[in-house]
C-alpha cells in the first residue's frame, strides 16, 4: 500500500526523503517511512535537539548526577560489569 502511494507522488517531499533512503542497504520502505514520520518532519532546533531525542544526551535541566544515576541503573552496565 505505501509502495503504491509512493508510486503515485514520487516527488512529494516525504516521499521523496522515504524513497531516498530506503536506497540505503539494509533500510526498507517500512523503515524508511517511520524515520521520515518519527524524526526527519520534526523541526529540531540543532544538533544537540537531535542527540537529546535520539537519547544520547541528557536534558539540559539534567544534572550530572541523576545522568550518573541512571547509567548505574542501566542494564547493559550491570551485565557488563562496566562502571
Amino acid at each position: 500500500m505505501r509502495l503504491e502511494q509512493l508510486k503515485q507522488a514520487p516527488k512529494a517531499k516525504p516521499n521523496l526523503m522515504v524513497l531516498l533512503l530506503a536506497r540505503v542497504i539494509g533500510i526498507g520502505i517500512e523503515t524508511a517511512d517511520m524515520l521520515v514520520k518519527e524524526i526527519l518532519s520534526r523541526n529540531l532546533r540543532g544538533r544537540r535537539a537531535v542527540a537529546r531525542y535520539g537519547g544520547l544526551t541528557g536534558a539540559p535541566n539534567e544534572s550530572g548526577s541523576s545522568a550518573a544515576k541512571k547509567a548505574l541503573l542501566d542494564p547493559a552496565t550491570l551485565v557488563c560489569g562496566k562502571g
